[in-house]
């Protein structure tokens, strides 16, 4: 039996098959200005399926994206004005992409004849977001218009997640062309991974061994729904539980989380960047076992006995059900 892969090949506006192709990505809402006339023409038209949430400042609008994102676990999309427009997205697309949370930025770009000719604010948008943004793209040519879209919510949500940039040609979004909708099991792998069960074995060792175990908690913790799993294992082991500063409200009845940690022997850190220094919070002599979901980040500052490249439902499960 053959399955159909997509979703009937229409012909259409490429502005449609942006908005079309968020709609099939369970995207419910997008925040911005209006300015990108065929966008928002097509946002109008399907405001069944998707809602636009109007705001006063395109920071605004990236850090509503950024708080949809945490809370649906799905892409926040954003959308601005040209030029100047795009730039006060540039604090909220960083924080996005440190953070790790999936936004995508659509922006509104001039039609390629009025590009390169110093019109009323033109600023190279490409090179302005590059810096703080996982990957960026233009729609130079509509037939183009699902693909880089898929491209867009597949790569902010690929490990780790982060911010993307998509410039969006005004006259190119009016052109139409042939498109097929994805699915979008047809364009999002999974990105859950086991744990190493060897690496879990010598972990669990190497806390059950200790005199003092301690668990630091971060950010990436909280984010990744951790919680529940969190509070077995301080439980099982009896270990005190520290959190970063994003951290808070994880687990409570937190304990002094410097002066614990500077007398533990041995610390699992889950999902935390350690802004501060070994020296403020750590001892010489302690032991580290890292994990997070950006295996660039792991080991970056402190030396460490273990690690895990990822935070996923498995690993969490394997870190628990060891005990």
């Amino acid at each position: 039996m053959f399955y159909k892969l997509y979703i009937t090949m229409t012909k259409m506006k490429a502005a449609d098959a942006v908005v079309k192709t968020l709609i099939s990505a369970d995207v419910k809402h997008i925040f911005g200005i209006p300015i990108n006339f065929p966008l928002y023409e097509s946002l109008y038209d399907h405001q069944d399926q998707i809602k636009h949430i109007l705001t006063r400042h395109e920071e605004g609008a990236v850090f509503m994206a950024y708080g949809y994102s945490f809370i649906t676990g799905n892409v926040g999309v954003c959308e601005g004005t040209s030029g100047p427009g795009m730039a006060h997205m540039v604090n909220g697309l960083a924080e996005a992409t440190i953070d790790h949370m999936p936004i995508i930025a659509l922006a509104w770009a001039r039609s390629t004849t009025d590009r390169y000719r110093n019109t009323s604010q033109m600023i190279d948008q490409m090179n302005m977001l590059e810096p703080v943004t996982k990957w960026s793209a233009e729609l130079l040519e509509a037939e183009l218009a699902t693909r880089i879209t898929q491209d867009a919510i597949r790569i902010a949500k690929a490990y780790p997640p982060g911010a993307v940039h998509l410039d969006l040609l005004d006259n190119k979004l009016e052109e139409e062309a042939d498109f097929k909708i994805l699915k979008p099991n047809n364009f999002e792998p999974s990105y859950r991974f086991a744990g190493d069960e060897e690496a879990v074995k010598k972990a669990a060792k190497m806390i059950l061994d200790s005199e003092r175990p301690t668990m630091l908690i971060g950010w990436g913790a909280m984010y990744s729904d951790a919680a529940q799993e969190v509070r077995e294992l301080a439980e099982k082991i009896g270990m005190p539980v520290a959190t970063s500063e994003k951290a808070k409200g994880i687990i409570p009845g937190l304990i002094s989380a410097t002066e614990t940690l500077r007398k533990s022997d041995v610390i699992l850190a889950i999902g935390t960047e350690f802004v501060s220094g070994k020296g403020y919070w750590m001892g010489d002599n302690a032991k580290l076992i890292e994990v997070n979901a950006d295996p660039v980040r792991i080991g970056y500052e402190h030396a460490m006995e273990i690690m895990f490249g990822y935070i996923s439902f498995e690993l969490k499960r394997n870190l628990v059900g060891i005990f």
